[in-house]
């Protein structure tokens, strides 16, 4: 019998008629020619469903394929209408920490600075004359009044709404099928990225 491998093992789940292969994270027929090959020197073990299987392949598998009760790809390369939407989460957390240039002045998208934006902000309406020191996600200080912080927050604002309006067009257009791979929604943030570079509010419109 092999090492165990959850990369490169097959089980039965829910009973013996559907081969799991993890290497390709699909089902695969009995007489699937890497399954005959592993099955002459291994058991294949039986599972009672893809939420029992998931304890011993989310070391190996990113989180967002499982919803709880399955993860087990449609076919190899292609991707349930859930795992789209979930990747797509995924993604839009990172565009939405990834930084930007706002007023000229490199910064940080976390939260954590965001909400010290937002709290400029509102101090620069209350006073006209108020100004303060920015730190830059590079490191540098960069002296800032009201008008800029103003300008900063509208550009964080802005930010935000192109990338919550391109997370909810692309859901419609995972419903409507026509996005149907990871490249597509990995393209839609990528594009949101360009375009806040260069000023324009709007990059994914829908496929």
């Amino acid at each position: 019998m092999d090492r165990f491998n959850p990369t490169n093992w097959f089980w039965f789940v829910g009973d013996n008629t559907k081969v799991y292969a993890s290497a390709r994270n699909i089902y695969v027929t009995k007489d699937d020619p890497a399954y005959v090959a592993w099955s002459e020197s291994n058991l294949t073990m039986t599972m009672p469903d893809e939420a029992e299987l998931w304890y011993y392949m989310k070391a190996v598998l990113p989180p967002w394929v499982f919803d709880g009760t399955t993860f087990v790809q449609p076919g190899e390369g292609a991707y349930t209408q859930t795992q789209l939407k979930s990747y797509s989460g995924v993604v839009e957390d990172v565009a939405a920490n990834s930084g930007m240039v706002a007023a000229g002045i490199p910064i940080g998208t976390d939260p954590i600075t965001k909400r010290k934006i937002a709290d400029a902000r509102t101090a620069a309406e209350a006073d006209p004359e108020y100004t303060t020191t920015v730190v830059g996600s590079d490191g540098n200080l960069y002296p800032a009044d009201a008008a800029k912080l103003i300008e900063m927050s509208d550009a964080v604002i802005a930010f935000g709404t192109v990338l919550n309006d391109t997370y909810a067009t692309l859901h419609t257009d995972i419903d409507a099928g026509t996005v149907t791979t990871l490249q597509e929604i990995d393209a839609a943030f990528a594009g949101v990225a360009r375009d806040i570079k260069h000023g324009r509010r709007n990059h994914y419109r829908g496929g």
